[in-house]
């Protein structure tokens, strides 16, 4: 009997999900490390950009999925990149959220392929880490996004602050940096970091919302990551004895099960003698 292809696709579907999972993890840990680093901004767009593109590229299956993900994440590589050159905050507040909006549905899409396809298997796992970062990350585009809006977003001690452009003046009352508007932007680590450690609940404390979208925004992703942990046992428990069944089907493609149970054969009704 021949096989499907299949696994061909199921193949390539894995090999661009350990690519969405190498670039989310270049730009959550490689990046924010180099950020303070000569040109470090330079890397937070890299890793951003590399995201964006990758994600994209994980619903080529999906013709009308991959077309408005890819003009989505064009509008946000463009709007990212130009804040090097244009110093408006509406211009960096909309690269944000454009970016933010494009891992939110990548998440959302991952997850439900996870929960529709997949079960309890190590592309199960690639995918549900993939949309946990995604989701970190997106929350940290809100974050950076808040805090280019109100100064005041967060409070937390002497931290160094970035300008999208590059352009730093030292702040000495508030050991940071500002931008040509005179708005301190905090570095996207921190950001990232205040975006992790609220979606876990650790509460450390040291960085604080203070405004009332900052707190709403933190409240939110709280309650967002503990139930997505929740769904994700749950789904867990309940894939186990699914991926038993789908293997005994692959094993034993001509067998079928009725809802009575087996039915007795023709040798039971009929004895040979």
């Amino acid at each position: 009997m021949d096989m499907p292809d299949k696994p061909k696709s199921d193949g390539a579907e894995r090999g661009r999900m350990a690519l969405l999972l190498a670039a989310l993890l270049f730009a959550l840990l490689v990046a924010p490390i180099l950020e303070q680093a000569f040109g470090g901004h330079i890397m937070i767009y890299a890793g951003g950009t590399a995201v964006l593109i990758v994600g994209a590229f994980v619903n080529i299956a999906r013709r009308w999925l991959f077309i408005s993900s890819t003009v989505l994440a064009v509008l946000a590589v463009s709007t990212l990149w130009s804040t090097l050159v244009l110093d408006y905050p509406v211009l960096f507040v909309a690269s944000c959220v454009l970016e933010a909006a494009f891992y939110g549905i990548i998440a959302v899409v991952l997850l439900t392929r996870i929960l529709q396809k997949f079960v309890a298997s190590l592309d199960s796992v690639f995918g549900a880490l993939c949309v946990y970062l995604l989701l970190g990350l997106a929350w940290a585009q809100l974050y950076w996004a808040t805090a280019r809006m109100e100064a005041a977003s967060f409070s937390g001690g002497g931290q160094a602050v970035m300008s999208p452009i590059g352009r730093v003046q030292a702040d000495e009352a508030t050991d940071g940096v500002r931008t040509a508007a005179d708005r301190p932007v905090p570095p996207f680590s921190r950001m990232v970091y205040f975006s992790f450690v609220t979606m876990s609940t650790l509460g450390y404390g040291d960085i604080a919302p203070k405004t009332p979208i900052a707190q709403t925004l933190a409240w939110m992703q709280s309650v967002l990551g503990q139930f997505y942990l929740a769904v994700l046992v749950a789904w867990l428990v309940g894939a186990l004895p699914r991926r038993e069944a789908v293997e005994t089907a692959r094993a034993f493609p001509g067998a079928r099960r009725s809802k009575d149970g087996p039915q007795p054969s023709d040798s039971s009704t009929n004895p040979p003698y």
